[in-house]
């Protein structure tokens, strides 16, 4: 086994610069809260530059700007990226890089500040932005054509790239993006995932009848996470299952009310929850008692959901698709199913539904897999990153030796 490379490391001060944060959630965010987190363990310092919300409070290290409702998606927010003592403030704070994780308002203020600081820029491409060009009120063709553009000019303008997985790297490379880039998920925190199963959890909390089988699904609930692909699944079981079987989604999202709305036209309509946005330790242990997590993204960067289920020894069945390939070994933790199939996702869930030992066995590899998903060594990965751009790079070093 490789070991990381070794870099005489002293305190790094980085400057997070997003255009989401809390308490605004999204993968974007458990993604920054993570690295945050694990990099202070480290004992480097992040300050976080994001929108204001109408319920966020001040904080220690996070620097909020005005911001507004998006016209087309109200639950998220657009800072307006101008200060008048920005670079001030970035001077006193005395940063060491730059990290943005958007290639848009903060990201483009970020890059502002790396170039007036001479400061390295680093970015990691959290998104295929390309999948959320229905929300841009203008024709597609002209939109996705510039959002090409902006990307391949972003990109090259930054001396990192960070991609959560290696179809995010080969979907960059396809553009001609010229920047180093290095492949780095986001970590799991294994530790909140090993806890005991509390007997009949479901049962109790959402009053369910004994014996009863729960399918899960984590994620945020907009056109492009393909919800309506699992309730159509979910209403194609057999009467003998359904009845003993009950859906859990959890996430909010635009297109929440839409999905509520379908579901009640469903002869099972009172076998699907909605639970909206849950705390961290409920969400665990939603995780930990469920049966089976369930997955119908058509595209992600990584997948983080499903390696939390994984972690918590669920066995998954979702669509195959970019970044969740990767996350699943395809009939030994999990079943990856071709795109609108709805028959083969439904067989598959029968499968692990009726055969009590596949489903063991396949918890007992996602576990084991999820070793590798540790926060605390990602953490370590992108410290070294940090510490290589800065060793090898024209900026300032002399304090690195």
């Amino acid at each position: 086994m490789s070991k990381e490379p070794f870099y005489p490391i002293k305190q790094l001060r980085i400057g997070f610069f997003t255009d989401s944060y809390l308490p605004y959630y999204s993968g974007v965010v458990h993604s920054i809260l993570s690295f945050k987190k694990n990099l202070e363990k480290l004992n480097h310092k992040i300050f976080i530059f994001c929108p204001s919300y109408h319920n966020s409070k001040p904080e220690a290290g996070v620097f909020r700007f005005i911001s507004f409702p998006a016209p087309t998606h109200r639950h998220f927010n657009l800072a307006f990226p101008f200060s008048f003592n920005i670079m001030a403030t970035v001077r006193g704070l005395n940063l060491d890089l730059i990290h943005v994780h958007s290639p848009f308002l903060m990201g483009c203020l970020g890059a502002a500040v790396a170039k007036k600081n001479n400061l390295p820029l680093i970015f990691t491409y959290h998104t295929f932005y390309h999948h959320y060009l229905h929300y841009i009120p203008i024709t597609p063709a002209i939109a996705f054509s510039f959002l090409r553009y902006w990307e391949r000019r972003f990109c090259n303008n930054c001396q990192l790239i960070i991609a959560p997985s290696a179809s995010v790297k080969n979907h960059l490379l396809k553009q001609n993006i010229l920047a180093p880039i290095k492949v780095l998920p986001t970590g799991i925190e294994l530790k909140e995932f090993q806890i005991p199963k509390v007997v009949n959890y479901y049962q109790n909390k959402y009053n369910l009848p004994q014996n009863s089988k729960v399918l899960l699904t984590v994620s945020r609930l907009s056109k492009e996470k393909n919800i309506y692909f699992i309730l159509k699944v979910f209403s194609k079981l057999p009467a003998s299952i359904i009845k003993q079987c009950y859906l859990f989604i959890i996430g909010e999202g635009p297109e929440k009310e839409k999905l509520q709305n379908y579901s009640k036209q469903m002869l099972y309509n009172s076998h699907i929850y909605f639970t909206g946005t849950v705390s961290r330790k409920e969400l665990v242990d939603h995780y930990i008692n469920a049966d089976i997590f369930i997955f119908s993204s058509p595209s992600e960067t990584q997948g983080l959901v499903i390696c939390e289920a994984k972690a918590a020894g669920l066995p998954v069945v979702a669509l195959r698709a970019s970044g969740v390939t990767e996350a699943i070994d395809n009939g030994k933790d999990g079943f990856l199913i071709e795109p609108l199939d709805e028959n083969s996702f439904m067989q598959k869930i029968l499968l692990l539904l009726s055969d009590y030992k596949l489903r063991e066995r396949f918890s007992h590899e996602a576990k084991k897999k999820s070793v590798s998903f540790s926060a605390q060594q990602r953490a370590i990965q992108l410290q070294n990153y940090y510490l290589e751009l800065l060793q090898s790079s024209s900026f300032n070093i002399a304090a690195y030796h």
